[in-house]
């Protein structure tokens, strides 16, 4: 049952669910970035040429 039907049903509050989705959403972002600059980071010579054409923004 997703959290909209629950809370619907009166099951359930949302809240909880919902904190908990944004963190597990939050922890696979920050591990696909960090495989990402991991990945990137054995080919610092082509991301800095991509960087210097303007192909590529680094955030800071």
């Amino acid at each position: 049952m997703c959290c909209d039907e629950a809370t619907r049903a009166g099951e359930a509050d949302c809240s909880d669910f919902d904190s908990e989705l944004l963190s597990y959403r939050a922890a696979v972002l920050h591990y696909a970035v960090s495989e990402a600059a991991v990945a990137l980071g054995s080919d610092l010579h082509v991301v800095g040429a991509l960087q210097q054409n303007g192909l590529l923004q680094v955030a800071r």
